[in-house]
C-alpha cells in the first residue's frame, strides 16, 4: 500500500470509491433483445446503491458524491434514472 500512488485499502484515506458495476453483464443477464426497456437495469442499479448505502458507511458520508462507476454503453447513463443521487 505504501508503494502505490493512487490506491489505498483504508477508506479514511480514499478520495474516490470505485463501484464495481458491469452494464455488459447486466445486459446479458437481464436485458431482453429487441426491447428498449431499460427499467430492469435501472431498478437493479437502484437496489445496488441501496445495498451499498446500508453495507458501507462511506457512501453515506457524502451521499455517494465521491463514488463512481463506469458505464461503457451509450444507454448506461439512463440506468441511473431510478436513483436520484446518481444523476446529480
Amino acid at each position: 500500500e505504501s508503494n502505490t500512488q493512487f490506491l489505498t485499502k483504508n477508506p479514511e484515506k480514499a478520495h474516490l470509491f470505485y463501484m464495481p458495476y458491469s452494464v455488459k453483464q447486466l445486459q446479458h443477464a437481464m436485458f431482453v433483445p429487441g426491447s428498449h426497456n431499460i427499467k430492469p437495469l435501472s431498478i437493479f442499479l437502484r437496489d445496488y446503491v441501496n445495498m451499498l448505502s446500508i453495507k458501507y458507511p462511506f457512501w453515506n458520508r457524502t451521499h455517494g458524491s465521491d463514488h463512481f462507476l463506469v458505464a461503457c454503453h451509450d444507454w448506461g447513463p439512463y440506468t441511473v434514472n431510478e436513483h436520484l443521487e446518481l444523476s446529480r
